[in-house]
């Protein structure tokens, strides 16, 4: 069952069948695999409106197995009054027809940053609402390894990863009600970032993208700057740890007896995933203690969109992005974050459409 998941899990199939067969002997058979192809061409295109992001639309064109070699390619533009991105990518999953994977990538981000409100009053009947915001943008590219283990057939659903992301990054257009780091931070113009992440990660879920049962976890470390130059320096670990199980499917342990209903499954997932992030000092250019500190002062090593945030669809559902109630430590952004989240799904359309209640 697991090797007919693997095979599905490719996503150049939208059938996958095991069927067997007598063999030349009584201890041989032989095994049959009947696919049915799908394309594997993607395009798509939408919008949306989020607390942080805004109103956005984006197109995004792929291709998940370029000339039948298996390579992955694709392209994504996205374009808001608040954001704009532009990402390509190009995957080889079999280096050499080894289990390593190469990826290579480039982007260009920008994305204004709302951090605050001020009320101006001029008169008694009319007020001023001035936001305190900035713009943030950045160029650059990464180039990722990956490797699935296998020994004698064992570890198979484990892998390790690295990735180098080398980019430019500057803040700009900061309006007059934002405090004295931005400034100096915009004035500070374009600066270089230098990172390498590895990691280690476990996947047994059934399918990959319409889980309903198994395990997807992963733990990465992040160094930025310190040996490798730049002007961050800082270490992130980063643990996710998802968890599917199904519940019931809609023939409500057999009561209906409906093949296709066995497709219609409640599932619940269980996620939690945290950030840890801890300043670091160069390497490349020891100082006194004193100096470092004035160095530091006039140029943080964990800028402020490297800390985070909680709010919106991708933190904590139902609250605002910066919410006013919040304490303000978590208004200004923190070096740490953890999150729980648990959802119950309902589908509607299992490959399309699913109601889900959930906790964060």
């Amino acid at each position: 069952n697991r090797s007919r998941e693997r095979i599905f899990n490719l996503g150049y199939f939208k059938e996958v069948n095991f069927n067997t067969r007598p063999g030349s002997s009584e201890t041989k058979m032989n095994l049959i695999i009947d696919v049915v192809e799908q394309p594997t061409g993607t395009i798509s295109m939408g919008g949306g409106y989020g607390t942080i992001s805004g109103f956005s639309i984006f197109t995004e064109l792929g291709e998940n197995n370029l000339n039948g070699t298996g390579q992955k390619v694709s392209g994504r533009i996205e374009f808001g009054p608040l954001r704009k991105f532009f990402q390509l990518s190009w995957t080889e999953p079999w280096i050499y027809d080894k289990p390593w994977s190469l990826t290579l990538s480039m982007f260009y981000s920008s994305r204004i940053i709302n951090v605050g409100a001020a009320s101006i009053t001029d008169t008694q009947t009319q007020a001023i609402k001035e936001r305190a915001s900035y713009e943030t943008s950045g160029v650059g590219f990464s180039v990722g390894l990956g490797h699935r283990l296998s020994f004698n057939g064992m570890l198979s659903n484990w892998t390790h990863f690295h990735r180098y992301s080398p980019s430019f990054f500057r803040s700009s257009n900061a309006t007059s009600l934002v405090d004295d780091n931005i400034r100096a931070q915009q004035d500070r113009g374009w600066q270089f970032r230098s990172q390498i992440t590895n990691g280690m990660g476990y996947d047994s879920r059934d399918n990959i993208f319409n889980p309903t049962s198994g395990v997807n976890t992963y733990f990465s470390i992040s160094n930025t700057g310190q040996y490798l130059g730049g002007q961050s320096h800082f270490d992130q670990f980063n643990p996710v740890i998802e968890f599917y199980h199904t519940w019931f499917d809609y023939t409500l342990g057999g009561l209906i007896r409906s093949n296709s209903l066995r497709r219609w499954r409640v599932v619940q997932e269980f996620r939690t995933s945290s950030v840890f992030t801890y300043e670091r000092v160069p390497k490349y250019n020891r100082i006194g203690n004193l100096l470092r500190e004035a160095d530091r002062q006039r140029n943080p090593y964990i800028l402020q969109q490297d800390l985070q945030f909680i709010g919106g669809y991708e933190s904590l559902r139902g609250w605002f992005f910066q919410d006013s109630n919040y304490p303000r430590e978590w208004q200004n952004g923190a070096n740490h974050r953890v999150l729980f989240s648990s959802e119950l799904r309902f589908p509607i359309e299992p490959s399309l459409l699913w109601l889900v209640l959930f906790f964060d």
